[in-house]
């Protein structure tokens, strides 16, 4: 039950916080001037693109934010509880609850990660084609690998947040 509430949550709190994410990475891409107001941005997408615009790449990063919350949250405390057996009911340490947290989320990132990176690039893409296109496009820049393309750095973000 774990699993799914983390996954409910995770999904839940990436749909309110999508439309920030799709500005940081056009902002990110160049799409964007550095230096606007938000609510401008918003505005400006919205009227260009209408409001789905705000929107575009969203199953496919909340088809990546629930495994990687579930993993993440309930690995967890999957984690924790199979402690708590093994040494008698006594909680972990700061040394195992921080190795927990760190393989939760390493595995939720790995698994996330490739829908994650098709979610950026629908996100910044303008014009036509597609989820195709962003596929076709991803595959030419290294084959099935570049899905993972920026997966060190984003792992070494996400151990250091834990």
């Amino acid at each position: 039950m774990t699993f799914l509430a983390a996954g409910l949550a995770g999904m839940t709190s990436w749909t309110a916080l999508y439309p920030l994410e799709t500005v940081r990475s056009r902002v990110t891409a160049g799409s964007i001037p550095r230096g606007l107001a938000l609510p401008t941005v918003l505005r400006g997408i919205v009227a260009q693109e209408g409001a789905g615009a705000l929107y575009r790449g969203l199953g496919w990063s909340l088809a990546g934010i629930f495994p990687e919350a579930a993993l993440c949250y309930g690995l967890h405390d999957l984690l924790k509880a199979c402690y708590r057996n093994h040494f008698n009911g006594r909680e972990p340490g700061v040394l195992p609850s921080l190795s927990f947290g760190v393989l939760s989320a390493f595995t939720g990132q790995l698994v996330a990660f490739p829908l994650e990176t098709v979610a950026r690039r629908l996100q910044v893409q303008q014009g036509g084609g597609g989820l195709a296109r962003v596929l076709q496009e991803i595959f030419a820049q290294g084959g099935p690998l570049a899905l993972y393309r920026g997966v060190g750095a984003a792992t070494l973000r996400l151990v250091l947040m834990t």
